[in-house]
Parts: C-alpha cells; structure tokens; sequence
C-alpha cells in the first residue's frame, strides 16, 4: 500500500501540470485518483515541501 502515495502524488502533480499550473484546484478535483483521505494527506505532503500552494482551505 506504500506505492500508492507516491503514484497519486505524480498523477496530482502531473494532472496540475497538464491541465493549468496556475489555476486553482480543489481536493473534488482529484478525487477520480484516490479516496479523500489520500488525496488530502498527499496535497498536505505536496504543500509541505512547496511543490503547491495552499491559498485557503481546500484551495491549492
């Protein structure tokens, strides 16, 4: 189960990256990836180390 975080993580970022850097994502966005729970931790994780950032709460 450890490679899935890794695996949701490219496909939130490479779908951020497809899509429009700049706009503004909700975890809704991503749910298609993952259950909720994982789509929150890795956004958490991925604000962590600056790869996105949070504008508000449930706004990246």
């Amino acid at each position: 189960m450890a490679d899935a975080v890794p695996d949701l993580k490219a496909a939130i970022l490479q779908r951020i990256d497809a899509r429009a850097p700049k706009a503004v994502w909700t975890p809704a966005d991503f749910l298609d990836l993952g259950s909720r729970d994982a789509v929150d931790k890795t956004l958490q994780r991925l604000t962590k180390t600056d790869a996105l950032r949070r504008i508000d709460r449930g706004l990246y």
